[in-house]
């Protein structure tokens, strides 16, 4: 055996089987990939995990899951930057979801009409939010806004008649970005002392 004479760092990635049936970007000059569809069988649980054949996860593109209407929940892992327009548009059995500190833009109508989506949690590192992310999602009942969220397109919850939205700012802080109506008929209540366990609930998947 070889003596170990200096000091080492030894880095481990928190990883777990990703779910098959994911289709993946294909490029042999590039050590990142993303995720660009997803056959319609897929159902249950899915787990996305932060690499794909060495290669870093940075994306899921437009439409990757939209209308595989059998997923209940998904996880996802940190390193993703960003979930772009209609990634889960249709997902209408997803109930659970919970975006990574890593991204920062949810894009246009990402999660729209995900009608049994009941738990969400945005993290700390999401900037946007894009035209109509979460309408259409009626189950939703509570969500809390990131304080560093500087931009929310209009619609972003439109038709969450049943959703109150909690947010740490006063409203004569809310920042330039912020569209009109992006709450739609939703409650807000600004200044809002948010209690850890309440942006920390969906159970993270065993390794």
């Amino acid at each position: 055996y070889r003596e170990i004479t200096r000091d080492i760092v030894i880095e481990a990635v928190w990883e777990y089987e990703t779910t098959p049936g994911i289709i993946y970007s294909e490029s042999e000059n590039q050590n990142f990939t993303e995720i660009i569809g997803a056959y319609k069988y897929i159902k249950g649980d899915v787990y996305i995990g932060a690499f794909h054949d060495s290669k870093k996860l940075l994306g899921i593109k437009s439409g990757a899951f939209s209308g595989c209407t059998d997923i209940t929940k998904v996880y996802l892992l940190e390193g993703l930057l960003i979930i772009e327009d209609s990634a889960f548009a249709g997902c209408t059995s997803l109930k659970e979801i919970e975006i990574p500190e890593t991204v920062s833009r949810l894009g246009k109508n990402a999660f729209k009409d995900c009608a049994a989506l009941e738990s969400l949690i945005l993290n700390e590192g999401l900037k946007e939010i894009g035209e109509g992310v979460f309408s259409g999602c009626a189950s939703l009942k509570e969500v809390v806004i990131p304080e560093g969220v500087t931009e929310i397109d209009k619609d972003a919850f439109l038709g969450c008649d049943e959703l109150v939205i909690k947010v740490t700012i006063s409203e004569s802080e809310k920042p330039d970005g912020w569209s009109d109506g992006w709450q739609g008929e939703c409650k807000v209540i600004w200044d809002a002392v948010i209690e850890p366990e309440q942006n920390d609930t969906l159970e993270k998947p065993k390794a």
